[in-house]
């Protein structure tokens, strides 16, 4: 990739990040996170994308209206289903949890269209968790949790833009520790927790994480 390039694609990052900031803290139709994430996926190195669609402009679209909101195609050429959920989010970063009927609606339109996907993601824009009942039928289905701003910040940080702020949350006194190490949690994830904290106490549950 050329230096040119790279910067573009970090201006790209930089700027969603932004958006997300601006556009969290009132209600919104959603379109925007859908729009923002096809953008955005190709971008992310964690994400393995090669290539991203909106639903409507996925060049295989067979249907008029699914519960997919985003089709990624990654490095090797497989498919993902991703359903975006953007929240209007708190002072504090929080937003309403997904619930089951959510999720149920997105797996069973994702397995409805003909189309072999290799993955199932739940895109949100801060921290936005999923109750409990959710969270089994994720499991269950494997679908993943991603916090779009999360992962932006983690990319930015990972190509040499300035560090994330120590989270005071990842400390042996927070209680918050799953698996005894600081590093496991929130800064392990370079979570901008103070913001964001609501999926730290979730970081290391096996339906939070895509890899």
């Amino acid at each position: 990739m050329t230096e040119s390039k790279e910067t573009a694609n970090v201006k790209i990052l930089k700027d969603a990040l932004l958006e997300i900031e601006e556009t969290s803290g009132r209600p919104t139709d959603g379109k925007w996170l859908e729009e923002l994430t096809a953008a955005c996926a190709p971008l992310i190195a964690e994400w393995d994308v090669r290539e991203a669609w909106t639903w409507d402009n996925w060049p295989e679209k067979n249907h008029p209206d699914t519960g997919i909101d985003v089709v990624a195609e990654r490095a090797d050429g497989k498919l993902i289903a991703i359903q975006c959920k953007s929240r209007e989010l708190d002072e504090q970063g929080a937003g309403e949890p997904v619930n089951k009927r959510e999720i149920d609606s997105f797996i069973a339109e994702s397995s409805s269209v003909g189309v072999s996907f290799a993955e199932r993601w739940l895109v949100v824009n801060g921290a936005v968790n999923v109750n409990t009942n959710a969270l089994r039928v994720m499991e269950g289905n494997k679908v993943a949790h991603i916090n779009l701003y999360a992962d932006i910040k983690k990319h930015l940080d990972g190509a040499g833009s300035t560090p994330l702020e120590d989270c005071p949350h990842c400390h042996a006194n927070s209680g918050l520790h799953a698996t005894g190490s600081r590093g496991d949690l929130c800064c392990r994830l370079e979570k901008p927790c103070a913001k964001w904290h609501g999926d730290c106490q979730r970081a290391n549950h096996p339906a939070m994480r895509h890899r």
